[in-house]
């Protein structure tokens, strides 16, 4: 029966299987004074309840299945959120050990990723109750949310990384302009000044970031002037 099948699923007996009922305890009340009435109609009554009934059994078998998969999905992504906000929290810890910047990345933080998981733990005890449309919606909202800061994430995580490589980035930048600068024989004192500045700069235990940027795209800028001046004297 359907109602052994909505035990068999462990969900609960849907409205219109509860109107089947009632309609054919009504029909046995009334079919000593009217058979003939009820044989025409209580059939038909009856079959479009019950067809009623299984569609609504089998839309909340579905909508059960789908909200179980989509809730596991949820708890690996926001177990990959974690994860990913400790990476950067560590690159952002990494970045404020040896770089002077205010550009670093510090992650999601403590409570933000608590807010998802309090709001995913509300969603879970809604689909117990099985309020599988509530939790449909809530759901697409919270994933829509948690895959923003999965992909802010990123952006940190990137940046951060880049931040961490440009100490040797710059002191490659700053051998190279050294090395041009001895090929031309470069006469231009402010130049081998700015160049001398650049390199404590890049000595310093913490790197000033955006100083030391600064400064060697302004030698590179000077030796260019120089090069271009002494090709156009010849």
């Amino acid at each position: 029966t359907l109602r052994e099948q909505c035990t068999a699923l462990d969900l609960p007996a849907p409205p219109e299987l509860l109107a089947a009922r009632q309609k054919i305890t009504e029909l046995g009340r009334r079919i000593t004074s009217d058979p003939l009435g009820v044989a025409a109609s209580g059939e038909r009554e009856i079959a479009t309840l019950l067809s009623a009934a299984r569609a609504a059994i089998e839309t909340n078998r579905t909508g059960r299945e789908t909200a179980r998969a989509e809730l596991g999905a949820a708890r690996r992504l926001l177990a990959q959120i974690a994860a990913q906000d400790a990476t950067v929290a560590a690159s952002f810890a990494a970045c404020a050990a040896v770089l002077d910047t205010t550009t670093a990345q510090p992650g999601a933080g403590a409570a933000r990723l608590h807010s998802l998981e309090e709001w995913l733990t509300s969603l879970e005890a809604s689909a117990s109750d099985g309020e599988w449309q509530a939790v449909a919606v809530g759901l697409s909202r919270w994933m829509q949310t948690a895959q923003g800061t999965q992909d802010e994430l990123m952006d940190a995580e990137r940046a951060n990384q880049s931040l961490l490589d440009l100490p040797s980035e710059l002191r490659g930048r700053h051998a190279v302009l050294c090395a041009r600068m001895r090929a031309i024989g470069s006469g231009d004192v402010t130049l081998s000044r700015l160049a001398e500045q650049a390199r404590t700069l890049l000595d310093a235990p913490r790197l000033p970031v955006e100083r030391t940027t600064k400064l060697i795209e302004a030698c590179e800028e000077r030796l260019r002037r120089e090069q271009s001046g002494r090709i156009e004297k010849k």
